[in-house]
């Protein structure tokens, strides 16, 4: 079973957190506008992507409409779980592993910065040119 879960933001190896040094997981660390990891993002080869995570406009309780503005890895992986929703509105018969697969292998590398040691450049990517 594969669940996508958040780094953390701690700013440290995300390998020394939990659920994020889970390897069924899909981790996701958090970017900011410019492309770069978020500051307080965990890093490293128990990540698998980024997706944004700073200045996320999410819902909040003050009323039925009300929004806030939130900064975090649980900011990001939210991202990566509806883009995994699209993927198996696709492709109903995909298992949970190549949901994942699909997910990191059509992300955009090589696009950010500050990732930190053995982080993985990928940065979520869904649309139009995405293929199966």
């Amino acid at each position: 079973c594969r669940f996508v879960v958040a780094a953390g933001n701690e700013n440290q190896d995300a390998c020394n957190t939990s659920p994020a040094r889970e390897p069924s997981a899909i981790t996701v660390m958090a970017s900011d506008s410019s492309d770069t990891r978020a500051s307080f993002s965990n890093f490293g080869n128990c990540t698998d992507l980024v997706a944004p995570g700073v200045n996320i406009i999410s819902c909040h309780n003050t009323n039925p409409s009300g929004t806030n503005t939130y900064s975090g890895t649980s900011m990001a992986s939210p991202h990566v779980a509806g883009v995994a929703a699209l993927v198996l509105q696709m492709f109903p018969s995909y298992t949970p592993a190549q949901v994942a697969n699909y997910i990191v292998s059509t992300s955009t590398p090589d696009k950010l910065s500050g990732m930190g040691d053995q982080s993985p450049n990928k940065l979520l990517f869904f649309g139009p040119t995405t293929t199966g």
